[in-house]
């Protein structure tokens, strides 16, 4: 069971619960959506509370049962939450001085981290994480195969979709007006971000110990990835899958030490993709100088240095201020770069909450079984990639996207618990 509580039936609520979390994690089913007056949510957001308000109700019925469990979880969690802590305290101040651009995208990123920490309280066995893991993929893997009927076939789309009206960037620097990947999200940049793990967990798969016809399975799921990324017209997060899965493959090979040094190369990754971008005549990188008027935006509206550059809250200013810099093609509210746009939404104490996160997940460095190496490297792996991903993308945003980001996270985290744990006996 996923969850090891009494009665069996709490641990069959828990269990579906979080099985079910992971499928609609792929699903960008809303509800309320298209209704005038209406504030949407998505049926994972709804998911998540039900999950909150169960725990919860459990905790207060038997608190001292938990006890250990929650001290445990606190401890192992205190990233997440200090992050939690400060991008609350941000969208309180910005609401208190009558701007409401932070609560809207608190709203997304509450959830989120709430999932994150359901996970790091809830599982308490390696088995319960791999079996966890292992559904994740396969739902990716199911995504990926729509994707590709939707690439060859047009369809079928479970949600009605202009693709005209999407905006979507091909290789050749053109709109995409034909058949495009999204598998089960609006758009084929929430696809590509979400297959960005799948694709490095078969990655490390493919060159781990497993038998052969689990490697043979591996192969084609990669393949299968890389035609929803060609028909997503994703380069980048194919990009970042493939620098994520040898950052994982390193990781498998030489250690989870590796992983800190890994990181510290980033910003020359980044560099040599920028200069790269700005010193090409490729039609395929014209996006990308779009980015950097976004980023030059951002940095304009921060030199102010006024409150709000604390407690965030600065898409009005983004939207002139991009209005500007792009010469009026494309007036946008944030800067399509999640490190940025925890700024504009939560304010620079935010981002250095994030960091102090990232930095923790990343050194963490716990003695691994074997059994669970391949796990944790491509856990690693996945993360690191999603990392470089989020310096190009508006990752900090949607309640799909940043969920997946901080399982991620969680399950980190949760390795970091159970070695703990264990170590103490």
């Amino acid at each position: 069971m996923i969850l090891a509580m009494t009665p069996k039936s709490k641990a069959s609520f828990l269990n579906y619960f979080l099985v079910t979390a992971m499928f609609f994690m792929a699903v960008d089913l809303r509800v309320f959506s298209g209704f005038s007056g209406f504030v949407s949510f998505t049926v994972l957001e709804l998911l998540i509370y039900v999950g909150c308000a169960y725990i919860f109700l459990s905790l207060v019925a038997n608190p001292y049962s938990y006890w250990q469990r929650i001290k445990n979880s606190l401890q192992a969690a205190r990233p997440l939450i200090i992050f939690l802590v400060f991008a609350t305290i941000a969208t309180f101040l910005a609401l208190l001085s009558g701007r409401i651009d932070g609560l809207q995208l608190f709203k997304d990123l509450l959830p989120s981290i709430l999932l994150a920490l359901i996970l790091v309280f809830a599982v308490d066995d390696i088995n319960q994480l791999k079996k966890l893991t292992i559904i994740f993929v396969l739902v990716g893997f199911v995504s990926a195969l729509l994707g590709v009927s939707q690439g060859l076939l047009g369809g079928p789309y479970p949600f009605p979709v202009d693709i005209s009206s999407l905006g979507k960037m091909g290789l050749d620097g053109k709109v995409l007006t034909g058949n495009v990947a999204i598998g089960f999200f609006r758009h084929p940049n929430g696809l590509g971000v979400y297959l960005v793990p799948i694709f490095v967990g078969f990655f490390v798969a493919l060159f781990s110990d497993l038998t052969v016809v689990k490697k043979i399975f591996c192969f084609f799921s990669l393949l299968l990835v890389c035609i929803v990324f060609y028909y997503a017209q994703v380069k980048g997060a194919f990009a970042w899958s493939l620098i994520g899965g040898l950052s994982g493959l390193a990781i498998l090979k030489f250690g989870d030490k590796l992983s800190i040094w890994i990181l510290a190369l980033f910003p020359g990754i980044i560099f040599i993709i920028v200069y790269a971008s700005l010193t090409s005549n490729e039609q395929t990188l014209s996006t990308m100088q779009t980015r950097y008027q976004l980023w030059q935006a951002a940095m304009y509206v921060f030199s102010r240095f006024d409150l709000n550059f604390f407690v965030g809250s600065l898409r009005e200013e983004m939207y002139t201020a991009t209005n500007y810099f792009t010469m009026g093609r494309f007036p946008y509210p944030n800067a399509h770069n999640a490190y940025l746009n925890i700024v504009i939404n939560y304010g620079v104490l935010a981002l250095l909450a994030y960091v102090f996160m990232i930095v923790h997940v990343v050194k963490s460095c716990p003695s691994i079984s074997p059994n669970m190496s391949i796990y944790n490297a491509a856990y690693k792996g996945a993360f690191l990639g999603l990392l470089g991903q989020n310096f190009f993308e508006p990752t900090a945003e949607g309640v799909l996207v940043q969920s997946q980001f901080y399982i991620l996270v969680a399950a980190i985290l949760i390795v970091k618990k159970l070695q703990k744990v264990k170590s103490h006996g």
